[in-house]
């Protein structure tokens, strides 16, 4: 049986969409065929295995390459592990008869999963590879990251340790090279930071500095600085620390997440005091939890600052959902590590208000579950296995320290 070669797919198609943009290649393709055909049997073959969900190596933290399918008509949602035979032979047919580099990585990957052949993993691990040289060539760095890191995968589930540690070199140059994207650096340091275990430390510790150099290049001044992927990346960067039992820069790692959340507060304009004092406590926070309770308290003024002002910005909105904002400011309360009086002193409030700074802090919990105010603030998510505090909002905060 045979069906149509895919065409050379255009620039845009290269940039990974989970479905690799051939759906609806293949579904043009099934329309432009006369029913019943073997053609249009072979085309409804396409639709269904270019359906699957692809799952990102970095991102979905699995070895599995594909999630459900989408709905296609009232087939329900199929299982790749019992894909009929006839649909097998389809993806054989397609390996031998199509030139495109993506096809055939799809498919070779397809039949790995779905009949555990050892002889297509290591075909998809090649397919991988050369797709892998081909789109950094054409510089689409999205597709490229995404089937080396799928390549890795394959090799360590195989044992191959010839073809892992020709990934591993690869991503190894790629990281180190200087050449990437900070989007990119953040896919593949993701990626390696998941699975440490696989790198030799030489090259780890060669990711740890690569990832420094990219994190000094930022501005930190400018506003269109993408601070959440300097954080992420500091927190690779402590993990790879952690792994090679570097105490002292682990924790220079975890203390640049602080410093990040800080500079992206101070890079804000005036008018968005509320995100700026999500940050601000983010930061506080997050000293406190990697143990640098004086560079937590050294943020309280500023951050008191920013919450006040909050409070002065929003005050029509919290008068509609009759709302103190208050609890917001409490979180300065664990990061400052003061006693309860003088917290109630710093914030400005007396004994004699204690009552309604009770009721405030029960009606922000009690609306936690419609979705809060402060549930929207930014937050801090990185941990290297070391214990972190786990509260999510202001008021869990403010609940504990009462």
């Amino acid at each position: 049986m045979t069906s149509p070669t895919f065409p050379e797919l255009p620039p845009e198609a290269a940039e990974v969409d989970r479905f690799y943009k051939l759906e609806p290649i293949a579904k043009a393709a099934l329309k432009a065929l006369p029913e019943d055909s073997d053609l249009a049997t072979a085309a409804n073959h396409d639709v269904l295995l270019f359906s699957f969900h692809i799952l990102s190596p970095w991102e979905d933290g699995s070895i599995s390459r594909f999630g459900m399918l989408g709905s296609i008509g009232d087939s329900g949602w199929p299982d790749i592990n019992k894909l009929q035979d006839e649909v097998i032979d389809h993806c054989r047919s397609r390996l031998e008869n199509d030139d495109n580099l993506i096809v055939k990585s799809h498919f070779a990957d397809i039949i790995w999963c779905a009949r555990k052949d050892h002889k297509m993993a290591r075909t998809a691990i090649g397919l991988y590879t050369e797709l892998y040289q081909d789109q950094v060539d054409r510089r689409h760095f999205e597709l490229a990251t995404d089937v080396i890191c799928r390549a890795a995968i394959l090799a360590w589930q195989l044992k191959d340790k010839r073809a892992a540690l020709k990934i591993e070199e690869l991503i190894s140059s790629a990281l180190i090279s200087g050449s990437l994207g900070i989007d990119t650096i953040w896919q593949l340091s993701t990626f390696v930071s998941k699975n440490i275990q696989h790198f030799e430390d030489s090259k780890i510790a060669k990711f740890a500095e690569a990832l420094q150099r990219i994190c000094n290049s930022q501005d930190l001044s400018n506003p269109d600085t993408d601070f959440y992927l300097l954080r992420e990346l500091a927190g690779h960067q402590a993990k790879i620390h952690v792994a090679l039992k570097n105490d002292e820069d682990a924790q220079n790692a975890r203390i640049a997440i602080g410093k990040y959340l800080e500079a992206d507060a101070r890079s804000r304009p005036g008018d968005k005091a509320l995100v700026v004092a999500g940050l601000l406590t983010g930061a506080i926070d997050h000293y406190n939890s990697i143990g640098e309770p004086d560079m937590a308290r050294s943020l309280a003024g500023e951050a008191l600052t920013a919450g006040r002002e909050t409070e002065n910005n929003m005050g029509e909105i919290t008068s509609e959902i009759e709302l103190d904002l208050d609890p917001f400011l409490q979180a300065i309360r664990k990061a400052i590590e003061v006693s309860q009086q003088e917290a109630l002193l710093l914030l400005g409030i007396s004994d004699a208000l204690r009552p309604i700074w009770e009721n405030a802090v029960r009606a922000e919990a009690e609306m936690k579950a419609g979705g809060s105010l402060m549930s929207f603030l930014p937050s801090t998510t990185y941990s290297d296995d070391r214990p972190v505090n786990t509260a999510s909002t202001e008021s869990e905060i403010a609940e504990a320290n009462i």
